[in-house]
């Protein structure tokens, strides 16, 4: 199945995603042949097959949706990196679009936009997670207190909440954790900590509220800037969602948009 760019996002401000499992029977040999080199690379430096295998299904699966996304072969779509490894269109170079990657689990979830820079996370809620010591580390010491008076089962899912949140924004600015978790503050998460859990939406076009977020940098925001060449808008929009029961997720971007297109995407070529 192919899909045109402009068809996609038809509907005014809206933003693509697709998801796929990395553990379904996939012809791993012709995901395989529209890698580069670098990719098939770095897929030989895993030690665990289990690991190689998700790597080769998630980049080639980004290759085949961006290809059939933008109407190019996906093993000549060319990607350049950011100063700290967001990955962006070399060729084709005419383009607005933005994509970007993220997996857990067997889980990949690809987002596109064509607005300005998006990024995107999952998490998979099965995992083992020391979600207080981790919180005490990497979040505002408000957050890590909300998170402590939690029951165990709703402090976890409150914690993937706020780092699916976090870290889509980090993403999307394309400084991943260097910038810092804390920076990112999501003010409905503190306010409402046992809020109603995110929308299972697996495939349609939905309608989006994202709600907006700020970066609390101070004066650190000329200094990051300056040194590392990264744009820090202030404001960043967030929408939640989920997958799957057992998978959290957020897209971030740099505009707001009003409807979010969810595909499941077949390795194996069911659609």
């Amino acid at each position: 199945m192919s899909w045109n760019g402009a068809e996609s996002l038809a509907t005014a401000a809206a933003i693509s995603v697709w998801f796929w499992e990395l553990d379904s029977p996939a012809p791993m040999s012709e995901l395989s042949s529209i890698l580069s080199e670098e990719e098939l690379a770095r897929a030989r430096r895993y030690r665990r097959e289990i690991d190689r295998l998700r790597f080769l299904a998630s980049r080639g699966g980004m290759r085949r949706i961006l290809g059939d996304f933008l109407g190019v072969p996906p093993q000549d779509l060319r990607f350049d990196f950011g100063p700290f490894g967001k990955p962006y269109l070399a060729w084709p170079s005419d383009t607005s679009v933005r994509f970007n990657l993220a997996h857990s689990g067997s889980l990949a979830i690809l987002a596109i936009s064509e607005m300005g820079e998006v990024g995107v996370d999952v998490e998979w809620s099965r995992k083992a997670v020391n979600s207080s010591g981790l919180a005490n580390r990497f979040f505002s010491p408000q957050e890590a207190a909300v998170l402590s008076h939690l029951p165990c089962e709703e402090q976890l899912n409150l914690f993937l909440r706020f780092w699916t949140c976090k870290e889509a924004v980090l993403k999307a600015i394309g400084v991943g954790l260097t910038l810092g978790l804390e920076k990112v503050v999501i003010p409905w998460l503190v306010e409402e900590p046992s809020g109603v859990l995110p929308p299972v939406y697996e495939t349609g076009l939905w309608e989006s509220f994202p709600k907006k977020v700020d970066l609390f940098l101070g004066a650190a925001r000329g200094s990051f800037a300056k040194e590392n060449g990264a744009s820090l808008r202030q404001e960043w929009w967030i929408w939640e969602w989920r997958p799957s029961p057992e998978y959290f997720a957020a897209i971030a971007c740099s505009h707001p948009w009003h409807h979010t297109q969810i595909r499941r995407w077949h390795p194996e070529g069911r659609g």
